[in-house]
């Protein structure tokens, strides 16, 4: 038992490696690297790399075997198409989506219905819709739905139609499946009868997992208050049903099988409730592992009990590795089981709140460079807030879940549970929204380079880890070992601190100190609309617009996340150029939490704008601005009264300029604003980038408009398959007979352009 829990770890990093390799790397060079470590191993006889080499083997092929392949089909109109529902349906956006399987092609498809329908798993449904391939990245750091939903098997959208309505025809449940429907149904109904709507949603969240119907609002503040993992089935829940358990079998019997079987049932029973994510499976591995070595007198080894729960998910689903509720769930575990006890015995702290506080303090160092890479936010209060609030929530979740288990019997016991329950609930959002609103207690990051990450764990292991030297390989002279040893572990504490400084610099330089000395003009990908965003030489940063649309909020779910990704927290400039909402809704929502310190508005504009921090110029005429270095800015918009109302033909118009590059930016402006333009005496219009006016439209095509710029490159901002014909055929066709080479983001995603005044680079896509 000994050698299987010494080699378990090293099985689990071997299949890790593997997989990862055959994902992202070369098979040739993959085997290559696995030749070399089997070589080395024989030579110098190392049995630990022979395994690590063999079991990375195994982890690429079982990784090729088990990988998902995309079925090809063409994108098309489906008629009559069945359906099955294989999850259950959620809302957002005003849609209701869901997993479903296509009878006809046996594929597995993400489903978007334009009704609210009362939808459960099981159900056939009768659809006329659209089969659209899933989209991968278009903005530069966004997440790769694509990749996302690849692992799971599912590779096509199928947009539904209203009309006609889509109809259940049948109801495809299995036996287990179906009562598991109804044992879940009948505890949310009390759920939802012994607590308000936003209190059933959140401990619906907390009990079963269901995070889609949490409003993004109330997310983000449990994401800066540190206790989002509250929402994530993992070890959080499984240690209070195993609490809760334990308490339940010391006084059901005394025999140890009694207790034992008492407590691993309640943690099947949830985790049948939950519908096994990887994190619960991880924490139930570990937790049925280490009960019964606990209760049959052997010493528990939490580091082969992490080990063997890893290697059991990879072998049921190898892209399970790729999921981040798997990774954070494990480096938590990690953090719990390595960092805490050498914190522990180097600070001396006993204590019950002290341990309490290192082992916060060790979970959430563990998944801070992970967290900071994907969510671009590290929670200052998290220590706090999980050691005031994570009780509370377990509270919330022993009871919410007795609550449940009573609602097979009777509503009214089952309020006993719920109504305390609800309580809970309550002063745990309570909580999480006074904490996650303090000043300072959450700091927004740039997305640190991917390489970063693993140097980040090396320097954790290096500064807090037991490494051992041996004593030959640094022994310089007789009777001084021991310095030596000093020596070295002076030199991997150095080293290890110094990729933690790495990483955090990565964090915390802010976006305008990044690339200097260069101009970088990125037109993103925000559907039917625009966003331009530009970072001079001198690291000033200019937002023109920000997108928006009628089904979700763009500046949120884009343009913000575009901005921490850089590492951008201010704005220097930003112009809004009119007030339609595929341009102006995004740059409201930005300028609420990314405040700028100059706000130029077009005609209409200052209305819908609202409040800002800074200072409002409401644009009239034109205005020159000098940013200092060889960059300058001009804005001009019409005289108020020059057209009947505040639309296209009033867009602020802008050009930047750095050396002989220049960027002219121009709104919505139709052919009559163009004129009126062009008449304004001694204003150089000629550009080397052209934003093509109003989404490519014909009505904002002029020859005359075009030979006074003389581009050499045009971007059109336009949402792809728009219902308005964007761009028009005829302004594609003048602008190549012009020799302009032309630039979509609905074909090309974000394009960045980056100059020091002379040449041009162009970026596309991710």
């Amino acid at each position: 038992m000994v050698i299987i829990d010494r080699i378990l770890p090293w099985i689990f990093i071997g299949l890790a490696i593997g997989i990862s390799l055959a994902e992202w790397g070369n098979f040739w060079w993959n085997l290559i690297l696995a030749v070399a470590m089997v070589f080395i191993a024989l030579q110098w006889r190392k049995p630990t790399i022979l395994l690590l080499a063999v079991v990375m083997i195994f982890g690429s092929f079982y990784w090729s075997l088990a990988h998902p392949r995309s079925p090809g089909l063409q994108e098309r109109y489906l008629i009559e198409a069945r359906i099955l529902v294989l999850e259950r349906p959620y809302t957002e956006n005003g849609e209701l989506r869901f997993t479903g399987l296509l009878q006809k092609e046996g594929i597995r498809v993400r489903v978007f219905l334009p009704l609210i329908l009362p939808l459960e798993k099981g159900d056939l449904l009768e659809v006329n819709g659209s089969l659209r391939e899933i989209r991968g990245p278009s903005n530069p750091g966004d997440f790769n739905y694509k990749e996302y939903w690849s692992h799971r098997g599912v590779f096509y959208n199928l947009l539904v139609r209203e009309q006609p309505p889509p109809r259940v025809v049948a109801h495809r449940l299995g036996l287990g499946d179906h009562l598991l429907s109804k044992f879940i149904g009948r505890g949310q109904q009390v759920i939802r009868a012994g607590m308000t709507d936003e209190q059933a949603v959140l401990m619906e969240g907390m009990l079963f997992g269901f995070q889609d119907e949490i409003s993004r609002e109330k997310y983000a503040r449990f994401q800066k208050s540190g206790i989002v993992h509250i929402f994530s089935v993992s070890g959080f829940h499984v240690g209070f049903i195993v609490l809760m358990g334990v308490w339940a079998a010391n006084r059901l019997g005394q025999k140890k099988s009694t207790r034992l079987l008492t407590v691993l049932f309640l943690i099947m029973l949830y985790g049948f409730m939950t519908g096994w994510p990887a994190p619960m499976v991880r924490a139930s591995v570990m937790a049925s592992l280490g009960l019964t070595a606990h209760y049959f007198g052997r010493e528990e080894d939490l580091p082969s009990s992490l080990a063997a729960a890893g290697i059991l998910l990879l072998l049921i689903d190898p892209a399970n590795l790729f999921e981040i509720s798997f990774q954070l769930s494990f480096l938590a575990t990690w953090g719990i089981i390595y960092l805490y006890p050498r914190w522990r015995d180097k600070t001396g702290w006993q204590l019950p709140w002290e341990r309490a506080v290192l082992l916060s303090l060790a979970a959430q160092v563990a998944t801070l460079p992970l967290t900071a890479y994907y969510f671009n936010l590290v929670s200052l209060v998290s220590v706090v807030s999980n050691l005031l609030l994570i009780n509370v929530a377990g509270g919330a979740i022993i009871l919410g879940f007795l609550g449940v288990v009573a609602a097979q019997l009777s509503p009214v016991l089952a309020s006993i549970f719920m109504v305390p329950a609800g309580f809970l609930t309550a002063l745990v959002q309570w909580g999480s929204n006074l904490l996650g609103g303090i000043p300072g207690g959450f700091l927004w990051v740039a997305q640190p380079a991917i390489w970063t990450v693993p140097f980040a764990y090396l320097g954790m292991v290096l500064l807090w880890g037991r490494i051992s030297i041996p004593a030959a390989a640094i022994k310089l002279r007789d009777g001084e070992t021991g310095q030596a040893h000093i020596s070295m572990d002076g030199l991997r504490a150095g080293v290890g601190v110094c990729l933690i400084l790495l990483f955090a610099a990565s964090l915390l330089i802010p976006g305008q100190f990044r690339s200097p000395g260069v101009l970088r003009v990125v037109f993103l990908d925000v559907g039917q609309g625009d966003a331009v965003f530009a970072k001079t030489p001198q690291g000033v940063t200019i937002l023109v617009d920000g997108g928006g649309s009628d089904l979700f909020d763009v500046g949120q779910g884009v343009v913000l996340p575009y901005l921490r990704r850089q590492g951008i927290r201010s704005i220097d400039l930003a112009v809004a150029t009119h007030p339609h909402t595929d341009h102006l809704q995004g740059i409201k929502s930005v300028l609420r939490e990314c405040p700028a310190r100059v706000v130029v508005a077009g005609e209409g504009c200052l209305e819908e704008l609202g409040e800002s921090s800074g200072e409002v110029v409401s644009l009239q005429g034109l205005r020159e601005l000098s940013l200092g270095g060889g960059t300058k800015v001009w804005m001009w918009a019409p005289e108020p009264g020059s057209f009947a109302e505040p639309g296209n033909e009033t867009s602020v118009i802008l050009k930047i300029t750095e050396g002989e590059v220049s960027f002219l930016l121009t709104g919505d402006a139709g052919v009559k604003e163009l004129e009126v333009l062009m008449a304004e005496p001694g204003l150089d219009l000629s550009a080397t980038v052209l934003k093509l006016p109003h989404h490519g439209s014909r009505h904002s095509w002029s020859d005359d408009f075009m030979e006074r710029v003389d581009p050499v490159y045009a971007v059109i901002s336009v949402g792809s398959r728009n219902p308005f014909g964007h761009p028009s055929p005829e302004v594609l066709a003048g602008a190549r007979e012009k020799g302009v080479r032309i630039f979509r983001t609905d074909l090309d995603g974000a394009v960045t352009f980056v100059t020091r005044g002379r040449d041009i680079k162009i970026l596309t896509g991710p």
